[in-house]
C-alpha cells in the first residue's frame, strides 16, 4: 500500500501489508484503543481500515508540523516535537472526560474476557443500552465491542502461535474459539494466512 508522509491508521480488521523502502525511517505513535479520538476531530470509525493523510485532517497545521519535524536533528528531538504537537491537539479537541472514562472501563472489561462476549451482559452490568454502548465504541474505538473482543482474542492467539509449542487446537481453546476450524477462519480473516503458515514463518 502507498502511504502518505504523515499517515493516520485506524483499527485494521482486514489483512494488509505495508513495506518501508530500505534506508527510510518510520516514526510511529501507538494509541490505546479508546484514546486516539482525543487527538482528532473525527470519530474513530472514520479511520477504521483506512490509511488517512494527516494533512487532510489538520490542513496547514500538518504541513508546518512535518517540515518542522524534519528539521529536528535527532530522534529524541523528533519524539519530543511529536509529543508537543499531540498535546496541543489534545487541548484543542477537548472531549467528554466522563465518556472517555466509561469507554476505558468498557474496553478493559471486554479485554479481560477469555471465553466469549455478550453485549447483553455488558449492557446489564453497566446499566446502559446496547445501542448506546455500540455508539460509544464506534465513536471512541472505531469498531464494535464484539469486533474489539475478536481483535483482542486474535492478538492473544497470534502471540501464542508465534511463541508457544502448544498445538493449534490447544491455542484455539485457550483463546476461547469454539473449535480449530473457527480459530483458523478468524485468524485468516485478519492475516490472510492460517495459524500453521504463520507458525512456519
Amino acid at each position: 500500500m502507498q502511504v502518505p508522509r504523515l499517515e493516520l491508521l485506524g483499527h485494521w480488521t482486514i489483512p494488509t501489508k505495508a513495506a518501508i523502502a530500505k534506508g527510510n525511517t518510520c516514526l510511529i505513535t501507538r494509541f490505546h484503543p479508546h484514546a486516539a479520538s482525543l487527538f482528532f476531530p473525527n470519530p474513530a470509525s472514520d479511520f477504521t481500515n483506512e490509511s488517512v493523510d494527516l494533512c487532510d485532517i489538520f490542513n496547514k497545521h500538518s504541513h508546518n508540523f512535518y517540515e518542522r519535524l524534519m528539521e529536528q536533528g535527532s530522534l529524541p528531538q523528533k519524539v519530543a516535537f511529536l509529543e508537543k504537537f499531540l498535546v496541543e491537539r489534545l487541548v484543542i479537541n477537548r472531549k467528554s472526560e466522563q465518556q472517555l472514562n466509561l469507554v476505558e472501563t468498557l474496553c478493559k472489561h471486554v479485554y479481560d474476557r477469555n471465553d466469549f462476549f455478550d453485549i447483553g451482559n455488558l449492557s446489564a452490568q453497566f446499566g446502559f443500552s446496547e445501542r448506546y454502548i455500540q455508539k460509544l465504541f464506534s465513536h471512541w474505538v472505531g469498531i464494535t465491542p464484539q469486533k474489539y473482543f475478536a481483535v483482542r482474542r486474535f492478538n492473544k492467539s497470534l502471540e501464542l502461535v508465534r511463541s508457544s509449542e502448544e498445538s493449534l487446537t490447544s491455542i484455539a481453546f485457550e483463546c476461547g474459539y469454539y473449535d480449530q476450524a473457527h480459530f483458523i477462519k478468524e485468524f485468516k480473516s485478519y492475516t490472510g494466512l492460517t495459524p500453521g503458515e504463520v507458525k512456519m514463518l
